[in-house]
């Protein structure tokens, strides 16, 4: 009988113990997953409060020196009419245009 007592007693022993352990680690994963839950939503917030521009910026275009020819070619009036085009075409002198094309040709073929 003292041995049938004592077995009973160790078995309600080992189960509660068991049920311990079992919310313990219950209890953990919970603790775990609230902490990653945190610290997700603090990166979250980061990024949209800091970085929440997530445009890329615009790159400003290099600045190019003017050519006196390309900036005469550039004055053309705003006319559609015929005598307006006419006059533009006379004014516009084509005879040094491929100035500087000897230039480019060398850089061309060095490539």
């Amino acid at each position: 009988m003292r041995s049938k007592i004592k077995n009973q007693k160790l078995a309600s022993l080992q189960g509660r113990s068991g049920s311990k352990i079992k919310s313990i680690k219950g209890f953990s994963a919970i603790v775990v997953l609230v902490v990653m839950v945190v610290i997700i939503l603090s990166l979250v917030a980061v990024i949209v409060l800091k970085g929440g521009n997530l445009q890329q910026k615009a790159i400003p275009s290099p600045t190019v020196a003017q050519d006196p020819q390309v900036k005469s070619l550039e004055t053309l009036s705003n006319s559609d009419e015929v005598g307006a085009i006419d006059k533009d075409t006379n004014n516009t002198n084509l005879d040094n245009i491929d100035t500087g094309l000897d230039v480019v040709n060398k850089q061309v073929s060095g490539l």
